[in-house]
């Protein structure tokens, strides 16, 4: 609780006068009509500051900051960032006789530096990195050293949820005004949404299939059996093609990786081969989930059916140059994978 002037200077009173805690936690009692009163310990607080200070009021300390942007000062900023990068302009006062602002200004005048977001991204486990090494290995094999046959044999696959309002961005959900507006924005608990799948090569776009509610391995299989085979089966030299799908768990499942194995052969990327906890290698997430959210919400769907029409609009317009891109990007993002030895690439890119 905050005790205000008349308050505190009750207590201080009280105890000069009665010189017992008891007396004047009564004393407050009858004074403020009331049945609660302070501690003991938070009266002899307020006196015994009183006594020292000769004021009840907390006393603010502030050490003068200098403004001068010295030679000395310029070079121990530059140490300070050197030695931690990370280092925020308000613990850098703490180790500089100067002001944030003034640190703020050494930083980009003086010595040409920004303020960078750090990006975040996914967690990768020990041993993911070995893997994701030996995939790179494993994808050179395929043709003696080179990445090349990326860009005409291989197939890639994922689903995603797409919602009706497109999901919400709190960052830019911004009012400008003079005045905090007193405005609200509605947002359904449980948003509808579609889930999506969707395959492609740097020749062909299968899809997109949607799954009712959720997918399990039945619906998977059914989709892969009735709706993929049949179009990927049209296509000439359709045998000479790789199939690559991630680690969720239908895709998991005995069956499906039985049904594929039958179907690629040896061409069939398994679960023995695709790295886990890698969507920074799959076209699909890198590339065409980002690109399909960023337009099928104009014009805004009013229904499911409209956001699926959306939906399929913007995939059948996918030229076959954009996906010849997509997939010497893989190429570039495989070979620095093998340059970092399995790690984090996103920063390189």
């Amino acid at each position: 609780m905050k005790y205000n002037t008349e308050k505190s200077l009750f207590l201080v009173d009280s105890f000069s006068k009665l010189k017992s805690w008891t007396l004047v936690r009564r004393a407050w009692r009858t004074k403020f009509k009331t049945s609660w009163a302070p501690s003991c310990s938070v009266i002899k607080y307020i006196v015994d500051k009183h006594q020292k200070t000769g004021s009840i009021h907390r006393r603010r300390y502030s050490v003068p900051r200098a403004r001068v942007r010295t030679r000395g000062m310029i070079e121990a900023v530059k140490k300070l960032f050197e030695d931690d990068p990370s280092l925020s302009l308000r613990k850098a006062a703490n180790f500089v006789p100067i002001s944030q602002s003034t640190i703020r200004t050494i930083a980009k005048v003086d010595l040409n530096m920004s303020a960078y977001k750090v990006r975040k991204t996914f967690l990768l486990k020990p041993a993911d990195k070995s893997k994701r090494f030996e995939f790179v290995e494993w994808m050179r094999s395929r043709s003696s050293g080179s990445l090349d046959w990326i860009e005409k044999w291989l197939i890639c696959s994922d689903e995603a949820y797409f919602y009706m309002n497109g999901g919400t961005n709190t960052q830019n959900d911004r009012i400008w005004s003079s005045q905090a507006p007193k405005t609200v924005r509605e947002s359904a608990l449980f948003e509808q949404k579609v889930l999506v799948w969707c395959a492609f090569s740097s020749e062909k776009v299968y899809g997109p299939y949607f799954f009712e509610n959720t997918v399990n391995w039945e619906n998977y299989m059914q989709m892969l059996t009735k709706f993929f085979w049949p179009r990927h089966k049209r296509l000439k030299n359709h045998q000479f093609y790789f199939f690559q799908q991630d680690g969720a768990p239908p895709h998991r499942k005995k069956e499906v990786q039985e049904w594929l194995k039958g179907k690629f052969g040896a061409r069939f990327l398994d679960l023995s081969i695709w790295p886990p906890r890698s969507p920074d290698l799959n076209p699909c997430d890198f590339s065409l989930w980002g690109t399909i959210k960023s337009k099928c919400y104009n014009p805004k769907p009013l229904s499911l059916d409209m956001l699926k029409e959306n939906i399929t609009r913007e995939i059948r317009n996918f030229e076959k140059t954009d996906l010849k891109s997509v997939f010497s990007n893989m190429k570039k993002r495989l070979v620095l994978v093998e340059a970092q030895k399995g790690g984090h690439i996103e920063h390189l890119l």
